[in-house]
């Protein structure tokens, strides 16, 4: 079958540049959705005020407060696709990665306290290589904790999960390995591609987000079958130059 592209006489230049004014006014639409959101939380915020006075409609502010929460919900996604309709822009400072990665972990204890998790963490401290990064800090930052937070998402309850990090000559690699039911190799492949997410939620939007990142410092992301682990589940490996 000929692609619609080719039936309509278009060439890839002038697909490129078709999905390019798409883009445009996805981020346009996307900042006047905010604000439509933002009017709506405020109208759920009144409501709540006025339902408080009254403790014989509880069930009525427990509705407004699950509107509430959907509403942050929206605000929370339509903040990721804006993110991705916009080019990675970087500011390369020396960062200790190894501190990265612990706070990244320490800032999900409570979701792994939660889920019964037990996570190892291998995050060669002694390598001095490793406190030292050339990257921009915040935005690997975003990148690192979408992939944790991805794990523990996936991680069977009373599960494990471990993080390593380790350097050779050239590269660095931070491995996440999260026991869980396994996946296919199309769903491997897929994991950081928008179009191949069977859901389109925060934790989708966010790893898209985090390949992008990685791929603006010259790195890699992929997921795999864990092997040689004594895990059976996903790892995800981000590797980049050092």
């Amino acid at each position: 079958m000929k692609r619609l592209t080719d039936m309509n006489g278009f060439d890839g230049n002038n697909e490129q540049a078709m999905l390019a004014e798409v883009g445009r006014a996805t981020a346009r639409l996307i900042h006047d959705f905010k604000n439509q959101l933002g009017g709506l939380k405020l109208y759920a915020a009144y409501l709540k005020k006025r339902l408080a006075a009254y403790p014989e409609l509880a069930e009525g502010l427990e509705i407004a407060d699950k509107i509430t929460q959907s509403i942050n919900e929206m605000t929370e996604n339509a903040n990721l696709i804006g993110k991705l309709t916009r080019p990675i822009e970087l500011t390369l400072l020396n960062t200790d990665f190894c501190s990265l990665v612990e706070q990244v972990v320490g800032h999900h204890q409570q979701q792994i306290a939660e889920r019964g998790l037990n996570v190892e963490t291998n995050l060669a401290k002694d390598s001095a290589a490793l406190h030292a990064v050339k990257l921009d800090s915040q935005q690997m930052l975003m990148a690192v904790d979408a992939l944790v937070s991805r794990a523990v998402d996936a991680s069977r309850e009373n599960g494990r999960m471990r993080v390593s990090l380790r350097n050779g000559a050239w590269e660095l690699r931070l491995s996440i390995i999260n026991e869980s039911e396994p996946l296919s190799a199309e769903q491997h492949e897929s994991l950081f591609r928008l179009a191949g997410s069977e859901r389109m939620n925060k934790i989708s939007l966010n790893l898209v987000l985090a390949r992008r990142i990685v791929e603006a410092h010259g790195g890699q992301l992929t997921a795999m079958a864990a092997e040689d682990s004594g895990l059976t589940g996903t790892e995800v490996r981000l590797t980049m130059k050092i």
